[in-house]
C-alpha cells in the first residue's frame, strides 16, 4: 500500500529532475525517465486509501502533467516545465492535506485512536 511518504518523495525526486532541465538540456532517454516516474507516481496515488473523488482529482492533475511533458520537446519550452512543476506542487498541497496511515516510519500511536498512526513524516 502506497503512503504519503513515499509519494512526497517521488514528487520531490521528479520536481528536482524537472528543475535540472531548466538549466541544461535533456535527452530523449532523460525525458522518458520522468514520464515513466510519473506513471509509476499515479499508480502510487491510486493506492492511496483516500476518498474517490480527493483520488480522481490527483489522478487527473498528474495527467495533465503526463500530457504536457508528453507533447513536445521540453527542451525549448520553459514554460511547460514550469506548468509541470506547478501542477506536481498541487498535487503536493493536496497529499500533505489527506491524513493517512503510515506504514514507514516514526509512527504515532495516539492512547485514544489506538488504530490510527500518524507518521510524523507525514505529519510535522
Amino acid at each position: 500500500m502506497a503512503n504519503t511518504c513515499t509519494i512526497l518523495r517521488r514528487i520531490e525526486k521528479i520536481s528536482q529532475k524537472l528543475a535540472d532541465l531548466l538549466s541544461r538540456p535533456a535527452s530523449r532517454r532523460t525525458l522518458d525517465k520522468i514520464i515513466n516516474q510519473v506513471r509509476l507516481l499515479k499508480g502510487s496515488v491510486r493506492e492511496l486509501p483516500i476518498a474517490k473523488k480527493a483520488k480522481r482529482d490527483i489522478l487527473n492533475r498528474l495527467g495533465q502533467a503526463l500530457r504536457l511533458l508528453q507533447s513536445g520537446n521540453l527542451n525549448t519550452a520553459f514554460a511547460r516545465v514550469l506548468a509541470v512543476l506547478s501542477i506536481l506542487q498541487v498535487v503536493v498541497l493536496k497529499v500533505q492535506n489527506r491524513r493517512v496511515p503510515c506504514a514507514q516510519g516514526l509512527t504515532i500511536v495516539h492512547p485514544s485512536k489506538p488504530f490510527s498512526t500518524i507518521c510524523q513524516i507525514c505529519d510535522p
